[in-house]
């Protein structure tokens, strides 16, 4: 099997949230590590939580990153899913 990159995306809180954003933050970050667990179990050998504040790069500005990071690094493909996908 060809190998392929794991990414899953992961808001963190910006300096303005509260309490409630905080909470949700902190369940999608556990449900982030699920992901982690799951795909690295299935054999998945390159995934990573992408994390980090809020900072003005646009959702195809990230992925072309991705992607171009993922192929460099010898990937014949990308998953990409969020922080907050259902967990499998």
């Amino acid at each position: 099997m060809l190998p392929v990159a794991v990414r899953i995306l992961h808001a963190e809180a910006g300096p303005e949230a509260g309490p409630l954003e905080r909470t949700l933050i902190a369940a999608r970050a556990e449900t982030a590590g699920r992901h982690l667990f799951g795909f690295q179990a299935a054999g998945a050998a390159d995934v990573r939580v992408v994390a980090g504040p809020p900072d003005g790069i646009s959702f195809g500005a990230r992925l072309r990153g991705l992607v171009a990071e993922a192929l460099d690094s010898g990937a014949a493909g990308l998953v990409v899913l969020g922080s907050g996908s259902l967990p499998l």
